[in-house]
């Protein structure tokens, strides 16, 4: 198709508009006219908009320096939206993964107090005196996710579909859940649900936790936070995490 393009050593006009569709689509966005995405939803919003009219987010919305610049495209696919949460073990981006055109939630090990990022720079620069710690937690944190992986088919679970490894540390993807926590779920039904809401979404949540705790799949942090209801009400369990960010005294904070 290439030599085709170029008959003649000439680009015809299609071939030109295909290289500049090419360039933006890199960067998750659109050429002027077009559509472009928005990092803070993850949604397409005309190219002209500055705001986005779905979420609100800002072209302009100032980012942390210690987490990823919105926009930057990670292991040629996913590109990395605004940062959604954080703990000592690293931070969890939305993204949208650009092969199947979809959200997903990209989660980026980080441990607090053992390395940093300089604004304008991707890699993570990890602190000589920590570099062997550094390396056994995200050894830890690499188990953990293709655990998750392995039980993808297990319900009730948000499991890993993807890793990669970049900018000297480790990347997890999963799901990207529409639903609300079940503190929120609580909260729109007067903080109380009917026997009959109980009993078609807990059971089987249930026998889930029963075969994580099978698999040696230890959350430490099960509360109606960290629980997802997705919008067929059904229960998810989210934000895993290595053992040393949830166990009294552990290495991280």
């Amino acid at each position: 198709m290439a030599e085709k393009m170029q008959a003649d050593g000439v680009l015809s006009r299609q071939a030109v508009f295909v290289r500049y569709c090419l360039k933006f689509a890199r960067k998750g966005e659109c050429p002027v006219g077009e559509r472009r995405l928005c990092y803070g939803c993850m949604d397409f919003k005309s190219s002209d908009d500055t705001v986005c009219p779905n979420c609100g987010y800002a072209d302009d919305t100032p980012y942390d320096p210690n987490y990823i610049e919105p926009g930057t495209i990670l292991s040629e696919k996913y590109v990395i939206g605004t940062m959604i949460g954080a703990n000592s073990e690293g931070a969890t981006y939305i993204g949208y993964n650009q092969s199947i055109g979809c959200r997903v939630l990209i989660r980026e090990y980080m441990p607090q107090g053992l390395c940093s990022r300089v604004r304008g720079r991707a890699a993570i620069s990890v602190d000589p005196k920590a570099v062997v710690q550094y390396k056994a937690l995200m050894s830890e944190f690499a188990d953990l996710n293709k655990s998750l992986a392995h039980m993808r088919n297990v319900d009730h679970i948000n499991p890993t579909l993807d890793m990669f490894t970049a900018n000297n540390t480790t990347y997890a993807v999963s799901e990207y859940l529409e639903g609300i926590t079940l503190v929120d779920y609580l909260k729109d039904n007067a903080g109380e649900l009917t026997w009959k809401q109980v009993s078609e979404m807990f059971p089987t949540f249930f026998t889930t936790l029963s075969l994580l705790h099978n698999n040696g799949i230890i959350h430490r942090a099960i509360s109606p936070e960290t629980i997802y209801v997705t919008d067929r009400n059904v229960l998810r369990l989210c934000a895993f995490s290595i053992s040393a960010v949830r166990t009294v005294q552990a290495e991280l904070p």
